[in-house]
């Protein structure tokens, strides 16, 4: 909103500049990104140093609103021109961790890291640590509890499983969008259970699923979707009296009903993009990634 002497109102109260009236560009927002990490690695290696010289004393790192409560000394001036949700947020759910460069560059690049209960002895053995750990914590060493002892984020909720409590928990912290990864793999009924999940998910968050293979996202009404020539398509749908029509793939669909699983699957892109209309309801898209 505008007021009066040229300058911008922000959500948390405070005013910045507008971008015309900057004195300067506006930073790249890679760049700005690349700022955040550094002075996340610099707030937390000083965190460190205080818990070991006076444990007693030390109090666990606030998550209430990591924008502002992990980085107290930093200038969130141009993020904010950005829009503070464009962080890259990744969840890191328990099952087969990801070997593919799709997923794995997300998880390098991402600005905060959500990890679902036991995935943080996953990440921690590749060498990376976790902004926040939620769940009801059984399948995570005592060990590790206590090296992450200020990021535990207990939800001992059994009615929904640890991928839920962690997007709840992101939800919480005003976190508009997030990657999920680690989610498949394993245990079948887990792996079907995550990705119907995504259904449920779509109404509150913005989220796409990457697996090894591809990328499972939620879609409504009528949508052009980027492709390749040649890429695969699957559909799925919750609902079975959900139609779709589509266009741009090999094999058309007309009105079909998606009664069963298997009736959206394999087929494929025939250019740069396709379009499905849906009479009511959501699809489950998968995209198989393009051969590197």
């Amino acid at each position: 909103m505008e007021k009066r002497d040229g300058r911008r109102e922000t959500g948390d109260g405070g005013h910045v500049k507008t971008l015309r009236q900057r004195s300067q560009p506006l930073p790249p927002f890679d760049k700005l990104r690349d700022r955040l990490r550094l002075a996340k690695r610099q707030d937390g290696a000083q965190r460190q140093t205080a818990k070991r010289k006076d444990p007693q004393t030390f109090r666990p790192l606030d998550l209430q609103t990591f924008r502002l409560s992990t980085l107290q000394t930093f200038d969130f001036t141009d993020f904010r021109l950005y829009g503070l949700y464009t962080m890259k947020t990744v969840i890191l759910a328990d099952g087969t961790y990801p070997s593919h460069e799709v997923p794995l560059k997300h998880i390098r690049e991402a600005d905060m890291i959500v990890c679902c209960d036991g995935a943080a002895e996953k990440l921690d053995r590749h060498g990376l640590v976790p902004d926040a750990i939620v769940g009801d914590l059984d399948s995570i060493s005592d060990s590790l509890k206590e090296k992450y002892s200020d990021r535990l984020f207990p939800d001992d909720d059994q009615d929904t499983n640890d991928l839920t409590k962690a997007v709840k928990w992101c939800l919480e912290k005003g976190i508009a969008e997030v990657v999920i990864v680690g989610a498949t793999g394993m245990r079948e009924d887990h792996t079907l259970g995550n990705i119907s999940l995504l259904a449920d998910y779509s109404s509150m968050i913005n989220a796409v699923m990457l697996t090894d293979s591809g990328s499972f996202r939620v879609y409504y009404g009528s949508v052009t979707i980027a492709s390749r020539p040649g890429q695969q398509v699957s559909l799925f749908s919750i609902d079975p009296s959900l139609t779709i029509t589509s266009s741009g793939l090999r094999y058309p669909l007309a009105k079909l009903q998606l009664h069963s699983w298997w009736r959206g699957t394999l087929n494929e892109a025939t250019g740069a993009t396709f379009s499905l209309e849906l009479n009511m309801g959501q699809v489950i898209l998968f995209l198989k990634y393009p051969e590197l």
